[in-house]
């Protein structure tokens, strides 16, 4: 079994990419332990999964800068404030880097607890934050997947596309995340699709989740349900504005 020493994981929180701010993540999956024990367990207690849940964990350092007091989503420092607890961001973590193709962890979730600044005298100010499930109908579920995309364009294109998700069973969903870090130029938009197809050439691609249009730094989740028996899939983006628009994102897919 191959091990690696983690210097390049990623982290992404709706529209912000706080990797170059974060310095320990953790994911966690856990189910209640609820008992079992009756006259044939032989004298030991016994135990059945019970509610199950999940959790990302992330600790960093803060930032103040004037743009965290004025734009939303979680941001180190200013904008992680305890009016945000309770709302949903989605995520996505990549244990080995940012490489398109990678592994990825990908959820909706809801903000559990925030810590916006923290430290000692003389220390750089520190963050953190706990995310749990959301609602099931934001697909709560925490996906191992792949980044898909992870780009910042200038022009209209798609992905080459990627048979290592495979199809969608009739008890399965593809769950989708997409993450907007930067526009810029004048009246920049960006509008994404996740298509599948079954040939690497997406000869007759079919569109499978449309994200609402991007204007701003933001974060949407989606997915859809299976069954699907298309076995590749791309992200495709359009680029709106003028003035050379350019865009920063990630997206990030995943089969569960």
């Amino acid at each position: 079994m191959a091990t690696f020493v983690q210097t390049a994981t990623q982290l992404f929180s709706g529209g912000t990419k706080l990797t170059c701010f974060t310095d320990q993540v953790g994911l966690e999956m856990m189910a209640d332990p609820v008992e079992f024990s009756n006259y044939c367990s032989g004298g030991t207690r016994e135990y059945r999964q019970g509610l199950r849940t999940w959790g990302v964990n992330a600790t960093g350092f803060a930032d103040f800068a004037a743009v965290g007091a004025t734009t939303g989503g979680v941001v180190p420092g200013e904008d992680i404030i305890p009016a945000n607890l309770g709302a949903t961001t989605n995520l996505t973590v990549c244990p080995v880097d940012g490489t398109e193709g990678a592994v990825a962890y990908l959820a909706d979730g809801a903000y559990a607890s925030m810590l916006p600044v923290g430290g000692t005298v003389g220390e750089a100010a520190r963050y953190s934050f706990t995310a749990v499930p959301a609602t099931l109908a934001d697909g709560h579920k925490l996906v191992r997947g792949i980044l898909e995309a992870n780009r910042t364009v200038t022009t209209s294109s798609n992905t080459t596309g990627s048979n290592t998700l495979g199809a969608i069973s009739a008890s399965q969903r593809l769950s989708a995340s997409l993450h907007v870090f930067t526009l810029s130029g004048t009246s920049p938009t960006l509008d994404v699709k996740v298509q599948s197809d079954d040939n690497s050439g997406f000869t007759t691609p079919t569109d499978r989740i449309t994200f609402a249009q991007a204007t701003t730094r933001s974060g949407q989740f989606s997915y859809i349900n299976g069954a699907v028996t298309d076995t590749y899939w791309r992200v495709i983006w359009t680029i709106g504005g003028s003035a050379t628009p350019t865009v920063a994102f990630a997206v990030s897919l995943g089969i569960a």
